[in-house]
This record gives structure tokens, sequence and C-alpha cells, in this order.
């Protein structure tokens, strides 16, 4: 099978793993963001223990507490001060700083750690309790994010000529950037007709706002890579690579979309 097809045919699947989840209701969702958890977790992992190194054990207990206690609470309404809990395994990881030998101390460890549970706990906790008040809103994202992308490819290879942050990611232009832009907004609107109950400055500044923090994730990921020395996260998507070179974008995306739907909200826009 040729890379082209391989990579139609998985990145077919998961699209349709995206969407399917998303319109089977928050259970799906979470089960979704679980394996995005569990790879996102390794990948990370992988990309920083040769810079620094990273705590890995006191990571993967974050990540799986943290995960498991707001799902746990978005499905089945788990009392909130037992949600206190999932901030404990990242003091217990000061502590247990201090109790490493100078000759495995590293500087960089301790916030290498820090970063790889804040950049997968955080999006997806937050992506879990959007899914809790509405599914298809996750989809929303997606959707606006395979547009921006789209476009971006289209705009980039035909307009291209302006890199946009050579240092990171040489094949990205100004000119794709525009582009996402445009086509993330042209599925803000088309979403809006869908969701007419919504007000369309809401779809409009969503749109803008999954492109560039959708942008800033890609870049941040291509940092990693780079920092890494290695092309792909991962590749548990053959054609692909992993789980964060699919989901990069999504990943800085949905904390946005989390902060900008409570503003709206106190706004009285939703409404």
């Amino acid at each position: 099978m040729n890379n082209t097809l391989l990579r139609a045919l998985t990145g077919s699947l998961y699209v349709a793993l995206v969407v399917f989840s998303a319109l089977f209701g928050t259970p799906y969702l979470v089960a979704f963001f679980a394996l995005v958890l569990f790879f996102g977790t390794k990948e990370v992992i992988r990309l920083l223990k040769d810079k620094g190194g990273v705590h890995s054990i006191w990571v993967w207990i974050s990540n799986i507490t943290i995960f498991t206690l707001i799902s746990l609470n978005v499905l089945h309404g788990l009392d909130s001060e037992l949600l206190w809990l999932s901030l404990l395994p990242v003091p217990v990881l000061f502590c247990f700083q201090l109790y490493q030998k100078p000759t495995d101390i590293n500087k960089f460890a301790l916030q290498n750690s820090l970063l790889a549970i804040a950049y997968i706990s955080i999006p997806l906790v937050l992506s879990v309790i959007l899914s809790g008040q509405n599914p298809l809103l996750i989809l929303a994202i997606f959707i606006m994010l395979w547009a921006n992308d789209t476009l971006a490819f289209v705009f980039g290879k035909w307009l291209g000529k302006n890199k946009l942050f050579e240092r990171l990611s040489p094949k990205k232009t100004i000119e794709g950037f525009v582009g996402g832009l445009i086509g993330s907004i042209v599925a803000g609107v088309i979403l809006s007709i869908y969701h007419h109950e919504v007000n369309l400055v809401y779809w409009i500044v969503l749109s803008l706002v999954v492109s560039v923090a959708g942008t800033f994730g890609d870049l941040f990921e291509s940092m990693l890579k780079r920092n890494a020395g290695v092309k792909d996260s991962g590749n548990v998507i053959p054609g692909h690579g992993g789980v964060l070179d699919r989901l990069d974008s999504f990943l800085f995306a949905a904390p946005i979309v989390f902060f900008c739907t409570i503003i709206f909200e106190a706004l009285g826009i939703l409404h």
C-alpha cells in the first residue's frame, strides 16, 4: 500500500472516529479523549526525555488522575470536593524532587514534567467539560480546524511566498495562514446556519480564535519535535505519525474555546 493511500485511509478512519464519538455523545468522546491521553502522554514524554529528562511516573499518575476524576464528575456527577484530589500529584511531584540524589537531579526535569502534565491534561479535561455541556461543540472545533488546515494547505501551495515561522516550520507561510483563517471563518458561518439559536458573532469569533490557537498549537509541537530531533511525535497513526501530530492544533484550540464560551455566556450572547 503506497503512502498516499495509507494516509487517506487512516485519515478517514480518524475523522470518522471523531465524528461518530461526537454524534454518539459525551461517554464516547470521553473514551476518545482517554485514548488521546494515553498516546499523548507517551509521546510527550518521548519528546522531552532527552531534553533535561522528565519524571515519567509522576506525569502518568498526574494525567490519569486529573483526567479520571474530571471525567467521572462530568459523566456521573462526582462529588465536587473530590475534584481537588486531581491536583494532589503535582505537589507530590515537588516533594519527590527533594528526595532525588544530587547526581540524579536535573534542573529541567521538574519543568519538563509540569509541561507534560499541562500540555496533555488541561486541554483534555476542558474538552471533557465542554463535551458534557455540548458534544457537538467538540465536533465544531474539529470542523473549523479541518477547514483551516485544508485552506491553509491550498493557499500555501498556490500563493505561499512569505514564511510564517521558518525556524520551526519552514513550509508554513503567511498566505497559508490567511487561507486557514478564511477556511475556519467559512466553516464557522456554515455551522451558525445549523445552530442559528446562537449569535453569528459567536461563531465568527470562535472560528478566528480556533484558527489562530490551532496554528500556535501546530508550531508548539513542531518546536518540541525539533528540540527532540524527530520528525513525528509517534507512529500510532500510520502515514500521519503520532496522536500529537494530529491533535496538536486541538490541544491549543480547545482551552481557548472553553474560556470564550464562558465569556460569551457571561455576556448573554449564547442565549
